[in-house]
């Protein structure tokens, strides 16, 4: 049974590293979105799905050594959550595996955090670009300005998108 509690503190330590680097991942690619680097982003997105594949293999081996527990300590897998694994981790491991419990909780929540901002910020762009797209082809523009007279200052940027086609 030691080994196994061994094999699970390690496996929750590689799933933490993984974390953070998923967290440098995401970090680097919101800097290629603000920057509008579309090659550096698909690149990114590369590095992100092997990282979240490792990340996946990682999970299926904690879930593996999770079902291992409860097989052994006659607890159903489904209430072994990390609050009860502490109750049943031995005495000499709980320091250990509290720590490493938290930080990967923290480290999750980061990911989700910096996953959510770079939604939020190419939400935002595809706004945007849909906002500039319709501003150029609507005949008139967005809204046509008058001077004094009432005569338009503005003219429609409707002849700029028909000469480019």
């Amino acid at each position: 049974m030691e080994l196994v509690w061994k094999q699970l503190l390690n496996t929750m330590e590689a799933m933490t590293k993984h974390c953070v680097l998923i967290i440098d991942l995401a970090q680097k690619q919101r800097t290629a979105v603000t920057k509008e680097e579309i090659q550096k982003i698909g690149e990114i997105v590369i590095e992100q799905e092997r990282a979240m594949v490792e990340f996946q293999n990682w999970e299926q081996e904690r879930q593996a050594l999770i079902r291992d527990i409860s097989r052994q300590l006659e607890i159903p897998e489904s209430e072994l959550t990390s609050a009860r694994l502490l109750q049943v981790v031995p005495a000499a491991w709980t320091n250990a595996y509290r720590a490493q419990i938290q930080g990967l909780q923290q480290s999750m929540l980061r990911v989700k955090q910096e996953h959510e901002a770079i939604r939020k910020l190419i939400s935002h762009s595809q706004q945007f670009v849909s906002w500039l797209i319709q501003y150029l082809v609507t005949p008139e523009g967005a809204a046509p300005m008058y001077d004094a007279q009432g005569g338009r200052t503005q003219k429609s940027y409707y002849h700029v998108v028909n000469q480019a086609l």
